[in-house]
């Protein structure tokens, strides 16, 4: 996942070789952003006809990253599936350096910032799929509660304004009503 633990990582690091995932997705062939060199298979065509990986400006890290958004940006869909078992032969990680982490930021920031795969509710520092700390309180679908709204359109005597606009904007002045539809069809109408 682009943007997770820093500039992209595995979302399901760790887990046990049986386990689903969260929501099934260790179950599932599925589409991402970027996958993992240790298990990367292209077509030679598309390889060479990308530039291959880019080993000068991402030697120590991050060129399969690379090369699998650039694959996205030619079209093509990058495609994980559970069917396939790796065993790599070390665990260690090579640290990336801050030079290589602002070259990849530089060329995907956008990209990185907004990964479709990932949820953006979810947390991008926290364990993989666990809420944004921020969020753990409950989802609040609105910043500011929502008022009752008046709507009616002011006719050409001006009836409506009376009926409706008039009272809709005393309304609002309490801070009890949403007066921001009847302000439009006035406006629309050529209401004052």
């Amino acid at each position: 996942m682009l943007g997770l633990h820093g500039v992209a990582s595995s979302p399901f690091f760790g887990q046990p070789a049986d386990a689903n995932g969260y929501m099934n997705r260790l179950a599932c062939v599925q589409n991402y952003s970027a996958v993992s060199g240790v298990c990367l298979m292209v077509r030679r065509e598309l390889f060479d006809q990308l530039g291959g990986l880019d080993g000068e400006t991402f030697s120590t890290g991050l060129s399969d990253a690379d090369l699998c958004l650039r694959m996205r940006d030619h079209g093509y869909l990058i495609v994980w599936t559970p069917f396939a078992v790796v065993a790599k032969a070390t665990s260690q990680t090579v640290a990336l350096d801050e030079q290589h982490k602002d070259s990849f930021y530089e060329r995907w920031l956008p990209r990185v910032a907004n990964d479709p795969a990932y949820n953006h509710n979810l947390s991008l520092r926290m364990a993989s799929f666990n809420l944004e700390p921020g969020l753990r309180e409950g989802w609040v679908p609105f910043i500011q509660p929502v008022l009752p709204f008046c709507h009616g359109l002011a006719n050409q005597h001006h009836c409506g304004r009376t009926l409706s606009r008039q009272p809709a904007v005393q309304g609002a002045g309490t801070g009890r009503l949403d007066t921001g539809t009847v302000e439009l069809c006035a406006a629309e109408h050529g209401g004052a």
